[in-house]
Parts: structure tokens; sequence; C-alpha cells
């Protein structure tokens, strides 16, 4: 409720809203509406944004909801993040440059680092390097050209030449099973063809 309509109920009314309901606080984000406490704002009193929201200066509709024109459902991550500190998302979730750029929007740097060093935003980032399409070829041992190609080249995967062995972030993977299962697990590929006897393996980028 709007400053304007409280002191309108209360003159005219006479009825007292400044318990319960003049702790909320109502956003209009992008044409979705939050309900919460003005306490999850607390720490922003002074912010740019939503210090004006808090003082009941800032933009409101007919209704007094405060208008946020933003992305209305990425909205709820980041009250939430004001609420408890913590950034909590679906499982999945694949919103991140959306999400990125309201934070950066609504200036609250503390989520801005959460997100940077979120694991899965880190992984997002490092899948948009990968080519699409990965092509593997190894050769028995004793054979003339005994070896590991990995075509195109793959980030932080080095294969050891003369031999089955390939270098992985400081580790040595010695069977092509080994292998196989980083390209799965770690870079996100599935397999497409897999010909054992004759040493040739096609992969694709999964889905994120």
């Amino acid at each position: 409720m709007s400053m304007i309509a409280m002191s309108w109920i209360q003159q005219n009314l006479g009825l007292d809203v400044t318990g319960e309901m003049a702790q909320q606080l109502s956003l209009n984000v992008g044409g979705v509406l939050y309900l919460t406490r003005r306490e999850t704002f607390r720490k922003l009193r002074d912010h740019q944004l939503f210090g004006p929201m808090l003082n009941g200066t800032g933009r409101q509709g007919e209704d007094g909801s405060f208008i946020i024109d933003r992305d209305g459902l990425t909205f709820r991550y980041v009250l939430n993040f004001l609420r408890s500190g913590t950034l909590n998302l679906p499982e999945g979730f694949d919103e991140w440059d959306q999400l990125l750029d309201d934070v950066r929007y609504y200036q609250l740097p503390e989520m801005e680092e959460a997100i940077l060093g979120c694991f899965e935003y880190q992984r997002c980032v490092f899948r948009r390097t990968l080519p699409q399409a990965v092509f593997v070829r190894w050769y028995s041992a004793g054979n003339t050209n005994s070896g590991v190609i990995i075509e195109p080249q793959l980030p932080a995967l080095e294969p050891v030449e003369g031999s089955q062995e390939v270098r992985y972030q400081g580790k040595v993977l010695t069977t092509i099973d080994e292998l196989i299962t980083i390209l799965l697990s770690a870079y996100g590929y599935i397999i497409q063809h897999w010909n054992e006897q004759e040493g040739r393996l096609h992969l694709s980028l999964g889905p994120s």
C-alpha cells in the first residue's frame, strides 16, 4: 500500500494501518506483483533504486505498487537473496545472462559476486568456449601412430605424445575410459558414435 493511501485511510476512516500492513512493500516488476516486508530491504535504505521505494517517493502504479521495469520472473531470485543472503536457484537454471544483467542493474555487488563464484555459472561460461563436436582417435600400443588425437583441441586436455595418456588439470588419465568419463562428466559431451575396435569416438555437446 502506498504512503498516500495509508494517510487517507487514517485521516478519513480512523483506522490504524501503521502496523503489519505498513511494514509491507508492493512491487510490480515487469508486470509480476511481489508483496514483501520492508525489512527485506533494511540494508538498502540509501540505495539509489530501492531507497525511494522505502520512503514512498519511488514511481508507483495506480494500485500503489512501486514499478520496476525489469524481468519479473528473475526478480524472485533477487528477492530471495535479499532475504537470506544466499544464492538459491532451481536445478538446471539457465537464465544466467538475464539474472546477471538484472543484478547489475539493481546494483547489488554481493549478489553479483555470488553469481560469478557459482560453479554452475562458471560451467555455463566454460561450455560456451567448447566446440559443438569433438573427434577422438586412439591407437593401440605398438602401432607406429600410437597416441591419442583430440580434434579440435579442448582446454585443459593435453595428449601425451607417443602414449594413450592425457593430462587433465594436473592429473594423468592413463586409459581411454578415463578420458571418455571426463569428456562426458566435466565437459558435458554426449557420445554420437563409438567404434572401439577402430579406436574412433565422435561426441557432440549436450544440452546445458
